[in-house]
């Protein structure tokens, strides 16, 4: 597969207010109508539903107002950005998420990564369920006690397995591997771990925030970030239990995590940091584009520019991303994308996003 960027002329994207500059978006986007960071999930009665910072937050009317009520106890819990919710088709809303309250990083080694016991890093894992749409919450139930990277995905297969992609770490270098439920989240087996050798010696060196998909042959496909300049694949055949090697593929990535969605229309999308034209090929997260597959990514259309965030003298490295996306279908065919990284919050039509058809691309990934 190959990837070559698609250059979207400048009048495509506006401009919008946001924290320490200037956030761009598609001129077909909009704002949306909270501040609130995904993700978020929709119940059957159309209620979107989000918790973030201790809290559930529920709404009625498409996100103009909102209600909200505590989950978590804030003196044993603070519940991190990058976190994983899914409404499960039995109507189960699981939420996963870090602990910041419990992360600690060794007794001998002063924060470096690096160096010491890496049993002695520790930022647990929980979750919370509710079967109510968000009402009334469970009791957390811890389900890994050691360090943990990133959660960002969880998905629910055909069979009613749900997998939620997970992290650990050995010495010295991040693995990913996969939780399984068949209890609607109230229980989880883990899979084997992924481990990629070192690039850069680098601290988010190995395997990290990988995203997970169900093809329609049954099988599971993941993404997954490397600091190697490229998007790593592999493949489970036994519902999420067990990884094949991981091996590169050719889509660019800004050592960065990638965001795939299974959409109403059957397709799939991928929102991810493709490296701009001449950018540090690790450094660039300044550009969040979007791609689209209808062969459950095997093949994807040309990477579209949805929101973006150019470097501007005087401003942190921070500022200058939009990243670590989340993306959120309320209805058929209309996404709401919010960014941890840049302040995005927007909303936009699939329809409007102009993407050139598969078959008209020349560079396929």
């Amino acid at each position: 597969m190959k990837h070559n960027i698609l250059l979207i002329p400048l009048f495509l994207l506006a401009t919008a207010a946001c924290f320490g500059g200037e956030l761009i978006i598609h001129e077909n986007a909009e704002k949306l109508p909270t501040d609130l960071m995904g993700p978020f999930v929709v119940t059957e009665d159309g209620t979107i539903v989000a918790v973030n910072h201790c809290a559930v937050h529920r709404s009625t009317d498409g996100g103009k107002t909102w209600s909200s009520q505590p989950v978590l106890d804030k003196e044993r819990f603070v519940d991190r950005d990058e976190r994983a919710i899914i409404r499960t088709r039995e109507g189960t809303i699981i939420f996963a998420f870090m602990n910041d309250k419990e992360r600690a990083y060794g007794k001998n080694n002063q924060g470096k990564w690096g160096e010491g016991n890496t049993d002695d890093f520790i930022l647990p894992c929980y979750t919370i369920r509710s079967t109510d749409g968000g009402l009334t919450w469970s009791e957390p139930v811890r389900f890994q006690c050691l360090w943990c990277g990133a959660l960002r995905c969880m998905i629910q297969l055909k069979s009613g397995r749900v997998v939620l992609v997970g992290q650990s770490v050995i010495p010295w270098s991040h693995t990913t591997l996969t939780y399984v439920s068949d209890d609607q989240g109230q229980t989880w087996k883990a899979s084997n771990e992924i481990h990629i050798g070192k690039a850069n010696s680098h601290d988010h060196d190995g395997a990290m925030e990988a995203t997970v998909l169900e093809r329609q042959d049954g099988s599971i496909y993941m993404l997954i970030r490397t600091t190697t300049g490229f998007l790593h694949e592999s493949v489970s055949t036994d519902d999420g239990l067990n990884w094949c090697e991981p091996k590169p593929t050719t889509i660019r990535n800004s050592h960065c995590c990638a965001t795939m969605t299974r959409l109403s229309d059957g397709r799939v999308s991928m929102l991810w940091n493709s490296t701009p034209v001449g950018a540090d090929i690790f450094g660039s997260r300044e550009e969040l584009s979007i791609a689209f597959s209808d062969d459950d990514a095997v093949t994807w259309t040309s990477p579209v520019v949805v929101a973006a965030r150019y470097h501007k003298d005087g401003d942190p490295w921070v500022n200058n991303q939009v990243s670590y996306p989340y993306l959120c279908e309320v209805t058929p065919g209309v996404f709401w994308i919010t960014s941890m990284f840049g302040g995005l919050r927007m909303k936009v039509n699939a329809k409007d996003i102009n993407v050139p058809k598969l078959e008209e691309n020349e560079n396929k990934m």
